[in-house]
């Protein structure tokens, strides 16, 4: 079951964690540029893909036991999910309304460049956190 468990916590890391950083890293660049339609589907994505990203948490989650070499007491597992609440929010909470918000202000044709510093450090904060996870997986400083 660990196995399984530590399958799919991956492969959904890979194709969840990993197009999300790429869309959120785009924001600030779409909203350069300003086209409507290129800031919907960036919205849409960083939605989408931020909400599916809580199936990884899930199957982490479900690794956290005993038996699989895991507990709470494990600094480096805590720090990672406090990350993942962290880039889940800013992503979630901040960067998604805020591309959602550009894409009705690029629509009725008003411009988008002010919030592209906005978006930069949401998304870099974001991703520096998704980074740091990954190093903590691996690491697992005990």
């Amino acid at each position: 079951m660990r196995t399984t468990l530590l399958v799919l916590h991956v492969v959904f890391a890979i194709f969840l964690i990993g197009p999300i950083a790429t869309a959120i890293n785009q924001g600030a660049r779409a909203l350069l540029g300003g086209d409507p339609g290129g800031l919907r589907l960036l919205a849409r994505t960083t939605t989408i893909y931020g909400w599916a990203s809580l199936l990884v948490a899930v199957f982490g989650l479900a690794l956290v036991r005993e038996e699989y070499g895991n507990s709470w007491s494990d600094t480096w597992l805590v720090v990672s999910l406090v990350l993942f609440v962290v880039a889940t929010a800013l992503v979630l909470g901040l960067l998604s309304p805020l591309l959602r918000g550009a894409v009705r202000t690029a629509t009725a044709g008003g411009p988008t460049r002010s919030l592209a510093p906005r978006a930069a450090a949401v998304s870099g904060i974001a991703s520096l956190c998704y980074v740091a996870i990954a190093v903590l997986m691996v690491w697992q400083p005990r």
